[in-house]
């Protein structure tokens, strides 16, 4: 059963919720979806929360095409703070591959087990 993400924005970010399966191609969409949506440019942080993620079908190369597509939308909007949020071995290690290479980028990346952690750590 394969459900979409879903995104609460609200006025300094928004929290993207993967569900189900998940494969690199509907990250890679919806990271592209985000950038192009207005709101984008306003926000502060982006709170992505795969808790409810039953598989993570990506590969560990695929995050540093995630990281690329991150980089190059900062030059546009300098300043944001990404949270992860994961609770399972296999995602963890994915979320530590994406954020070893996004060390030398402009973005802030943490990676947490709860979403209460992720959104301290996001508002301040």
């Amino acid at each position: 059963q394969h459900m979409p993400h879903t995104y609460h924005w609200d006025a300094h970010g928004l929290r993207r919720k993967f569900t189900g399966i998940v494969d690199s191609d509907e990250i890679l969409s919806s990271n592209l979806e985000l950038h192009q949506d207005h709101r984008f440019d306003n926000i502060t942080y982006v709170i992505n929360d795969f808790t409810l993620v039953t598989s993570l079908d990506i590969a560990e190369g695929h995050t540093r095409s995630f990281a690329t597509v991150d980089k190059n939308v900062s030059h546009r909007k300098p300043q944001l703070k990404i949270a992860i949020v994961v609770n399972q071995p296999a995602q963890i290690v994915l979320a530590q591959a994406y954020r070893q290479h996004m060390l030398d980028s402009l973005y802030e990346c943490e990676i947490f087990s709860t979403l209460d952690e992720a959104e301290i750590w996001a508002r301040t």
